[in-house]
């Protein structure tokens, strides 16, 4: 289900950088589908660590997902922030249009992110294929 999870997530967002500029149902759309992916990987995830854990250290299990997942929370933003202000800084560096240059570098930030989503269900996959 953790696969499955982020593959969605990878999916809306490809589709929200492909759809940068355009209509603004197809971003909203987008979205809805990294929402429900990023829903299912939660939950999935949580599941995951409660599981590996003995049953009286369940809480634990809640706390350290809790912990990682805001982690990751920050951490993304953070570098996805970096990668904009980066992509967006070259583009304007190389004189181009204020408005292409927004939405060159909302792409380019956007497809990173999915490429991440990807490759976490991938080694989601390849590490459920190895549990006993």
């Amino acid at each position: 289900v953790a696969i499955l999870g982020a593959l969605l997530c990878a999916t809306g967002l490809g589709f929200v950088a492909l759809a940068a500029g355009a209509d603004p149902g197809l971003l909203v759309t987008g979205f809805a589908v990294q929402g429900a992916g990023l829903g299912v990987f939660q939950v999935a995830y949580m599941d995951s660590v409660a599981g590996a854990i003995a049953p009286g250290a369940r809480g634990v299990a809640g706390s350290l997902a809790l912990l990682t997942r805001t982690i990751g929370i920050v951490l993304g933003a953070s570098l996805l922030s970096l990668a904009y202000a980066a992509f967006e800084a070259q583009a304007l560096a190389a004189g181009g249009d204020a408005r292409a240059v927004l939405l060159a570098a909302f792409r380019l930030t956007f497809s990173g992110a999915a490429a991440v989503a990807v490759v976490v269900g991938v080694v989601e996959g390849l590490a459920w294929r190895v549990r006993p």
